[in-house]
């Protein structure tokens, strides 16, 4: 079970993933889990699958946003 704090898209956010060629639909934070990766991970939240586009860590307050995608 992933308990997580659900977060807005920012515009700027928006902008960049479209520099990226992705998108982002959802942004949420969790506590830090070293297991989770950008590259291999995907989350599943409500019954539906969603791929991690960015990751940020912030080792200071031990937690990390995940900015998500819908699994294709």
């Amino acid at each position: 079970m992933l308990n997580y704090q659900s977060l807005g898209v920012t515009a700027t956010e928006k902008f960049q993933s479209m520099q990226a060629k992705t998108d982002v639909v959802k942004r949420i934070r969790i506590r830090f889990d070293p297991k989770i990766d950008q590259l291999e991970s995907r989350v599943m939240i409500a019954g539906k699958p969603y791929l991690i586009t960015r990751l940020y860590v912030d080792d200071d307050r031990n937690f990390e946003e995940l900015s998500l995608n819908y699994v294709d």
